[in-house]
């Protein structure tokens, strides 16, 4: 262990200067050091003036759907993929109007699910406020007496990948430094630190340390003018979940179908209680490669270039350079095929898919030996029922499911909702009657 003393020390090294901001919408209210309650103005990214340090990139906004489809073409700027890689591609006929109650039914619910603006502000205000405190009360992590690293703080998960929802948590992720390791007890360290400045946010109440593998500060936070809450999560040092995050982001916005599907998919698949890595089933991340994969591979025309191949220059930036305001590439796409289709399509492809053979990889768009990937990997035994790639550490996103009866149980709930659906073409008939 690090002596925390050396790591670590209190002082405002990093502050906002004074400048005239444009008035933010929301305040937080911050216990002062004396008893009193006062008002700490936040500063919307969008409201710094130029001469002023930003706030760190990672601070993203969820990027809205757009309601006017774009015009649809083909561009296809990689390589092939050799044959024997390649998945069986699926071809859509003319949208028939049984597809089309399931374009509907799927439609109204994302728009009903979807985070309502005074989430999302919230959201975005709350960061903007630890982060401030933090970098104000913190300052600068010391890793060697001649040397200071900035903080940042940065919103991951599904509130800012383009997948979240109402009800989504707020994932936070305090980066010190991407190219160094803290050991659990030093992680521990810091985030007591930050859990006795969260008191003094009034809004925020069960503030806890939990000391796990990865330690974690859990926290609630009440939404101003409102009984409705959202919780949080706040680790130290992912660079893995700030960049999957920022590569799920650009995928959601090349197409408006990716947001439907996947907000249909995480609905489907919670009902079904095939949605929690903690029940030895697969997590919404995976759901999400699954689902990119499939609109790359298994569709023609293929709805999703691989973006690894296309702009391979934006997955190597540093961790500041990051924006979600980042124009995705070029992309325009011949496939027709409606939302409706798409999901039945996305049942069927994995209900019969030879996960014994195959890992999933939306990095190349192409399948990958699960031998070969097995032989690479320096933890052979996290490729066991499922195998679906992290696109930048190339791990396992699906080593949770490990238990061969519950990964048949989550093969038979493909099947009998491919089934269903097939016969009925009616989505509330697979997310009303459990599997």
């Amino acid at each position: 262990m690090n002596n925390y003393s050396n790591l670590l020390y209190f002082g405002i090294n990093h502050h906002m200067p004074n400048g005239n901001f444009s008035q933010p919408s929301r305040a937080f209210v911050v216990r002062h050091q004396y008893g009193h309650q006062v008002s700490v103005p936040l500063i919307p990214t969008w409201s710094i003036p130029r001469s002023l340090p930003p706030i760190p990139a990672g601070i993203m906004s969820i990027p809205i759907v757009p309601t006017v489809d774009r015009q649809r073409g083909v561009k296809r700027q990689h390589g092939q993929e050799s044959q024997e890689n390649q998945p069986k591609r699926r071809s859509f006929p003319e949208t028939d109007a049984a597809h089309e109650r399931i374009t509907r039914a799927i439609t109204d619910h994302f728009h009903r699910y979807r985070p309502p603006p005074e989430i999302v502000e919230t959201k975005r205000n709350l960061t903007n406020t630890i982060f401030k405190m933090i970098r104000e009360s913190i300052g600068s992590v010391i890793l060697h007496p001649e040397q200071a690293v900035d903080l940042g703080l940065f919103m991951v998960g599904s509130t800012t990948n383009g997948f979240g929802t109402r009800t989504s948590d707020l994932d936070l992720c305090l980066m010190i430094n991407e190219h160094f390791e803290f050991d659990k007890d030093d992680s521990i360290e810091i985030l007591r630190r930050i859990r006795t400045l969260l008191r003094n946010i009034v809004a925020l109440r069960n503030i806890q340390l939990i000391p796990a593998r990865v330690p974690i500060l859990k926290f609630v936070c009440t939404i101003p003018r409102s009984r409705d809450s959202f919780e949080c999560d706040l680790n130290i040092n992912n660079p893995v979940g700030i960049r999957n995050t920022h590569l799920l982001n650009m995928y959601s916005r090349l197409d408006p179908r990716v947001q439907l599907l996947m907000l249909a998919i995480k609905r489907w698949a919670r009902f079904q209680d095939i949605n929690d890595a903690s029940k030895k089933t697969i997590s919404s991340y995976s759901y999400s490669l699954m689902l990119i994969f499939y609109l790359q591979a298994a569709v023609s025309p293929p709805a999703l270039p691989c973006l690894h191949h296309i702009c391979p220059e934006e997955f190597s930036k540093s961790l500041n350079a990051l924006s979600p305001d980042t124009p995705p590439p070029a992309w325009i796409t011949l496939n027709n095929s409606s939302t409706g289709e798409l999901f039945l399509g996305f049942l069927e492809y994995y209900h019969q898919f030879s996960f014994d053979k195959w890992c999933i990889s939306a990095r190349t768009a192409s399948l990958l030996k699960k031998e070969e990937v097995m032989a690479n990997s320096n933890d052979p035994r996290q490729w066991k029922c499922m195998s679906i790639e992290e696109p930048f550490d190339v791990s396992n996103t699906a080593r949770s499911v490990y238990d061969d009866l519950v990964f048949q149980r989550i093969l038979r709930v493909f099947r009998r909702s491919y089934e269903t659906l097939s016969k009925t073409r009616v989505f509330e008939t697979i997310v009303t009657d459990p599997f």
